[in-house]
């Protein structure tokens, strides 16, 4: 389920820096503003067409592995698929017990013809049942993860797209070990580090304000 939760969480970084190419040029030309930079590429003298002057990147697999609402709400999925899975085995158990009651009564020679018809009904029934219930749980989870892939594409995107003008980048890409998207990149563009920084430090006071007393 990790490797899943993952996948999606990488997808969902490339969205949101799909999102900052949107909106981050019309910011900078709206505000005009100065901003001090970490990588300063020229790529273009014509004012008429703009053309992005400053970009950075950050590694998408940093942010997986650091950002602390990540590990928090991974560890949050973690507990209701084993919480779903206890108590899917508990009804496996029940109904484990129930089958093994119905065929020793079948097998006994005692039971009539239309016992025997109700026993079988209901070995069909509890197997309706413990598929419905799995079927169920799996649901829930998958429907947990969908909430929790859509609250982190709103804090990254927002962040990011925020994060971009403050310090007037035009382009931030997101980097990934495995090859996909950006390529290639000097040292001196990795800003993973201060996005992170931010991330977390946003993430605890958010916290911070959550656990006072109301």
């Amino acid at each position: 389920m990790i490797g899943k939760i993952s996948l999606g969480i990488n997808v969902l970084l490339i969205a949101a820096v799909a999102y900052l190419f949107s909106i981050s040029g019309e910011k900078r030309s709206e505000n005009g503003k100065e901003a001090n930079l970490s990588a300063d590429v020229v790529m273009s003298d014509d004012s008429t067409n703009h053309q992005p002057k400053h970009f950075a990147f950050v590694r998408g697999d940093s942010i997986m592995t650091r950002y602390q609402f990540v590990l928090d709400q991974q560890d949050v999925l973690i507990k209701k698929a084993k919480s779903s899975e206890s108590k899917l085995q508990r009804q496996m158990e029940k109904a484990q017990e129930e089958y093994t009651e119905l065929v020793n009564y079948a097998n006994s020679g005692s039971a009539t013809e239309s016992e025997m018809q109700i026993a079988q009904q209901r070995i069909m029934q509890l197997e309706y049942q413990l598929q419905a219930m799995q079927s169920e749980e799996q649901n829930k989870i998958a429907m947990q993860e969908v909430e929790f892939q859509k609250d982190l594409y709103l804090r990254i995107s927002g962040f990011m797209a925020e994060y971009s003008d403050s310090q007037g980048y035009d382009m931030i890409f997101n980097f990934e070990p495995t090859g996909q998207g950006l390529l290639y990149s000097k040292e001196a563009f990795d800003i993973t580090s201060e996005v992170l920084q931010e991330l977390n430090s946003r993430y605890a006071d958010e916290l911070l304000k959550s656990s006072e007393p109301k």
